[in-house]
């Protein structure tokens, strides 16, 4: 038994870009308008970030969807 409890988790980095192009579609169309296909998607979800302004962009757009009711 773990000493401590997990506050909290993030989604970010541990579903695959599928599995969230599908949940937007069907939850959240709004956070997917920017991008015209899932290879777009993908791309942008995938790419290597090396500011922290692109992390933020990314992880902006993932957290979105942690809510109470998902």
């Amino acid at each position: 038994m773990a000493l401590y409890a997990e506050l909290h988790r993030h989604l970010g980095g541990s579903v695959v870009p599928r599995v969230l192009w599908r949940y937007f579609e069907r939850h959240a169309k709004d956070s997917i308008t920017q991008f015209a296909n899932y290879s777009e998607f993908e791309e942008f979800y995938t790419k290597k970030r090396s500011t922290l302004d692109e992390y933020l962009e990314l992880h902006t757009l993932v957290e979105s969807v942690q809510t109470v009711e998902t």
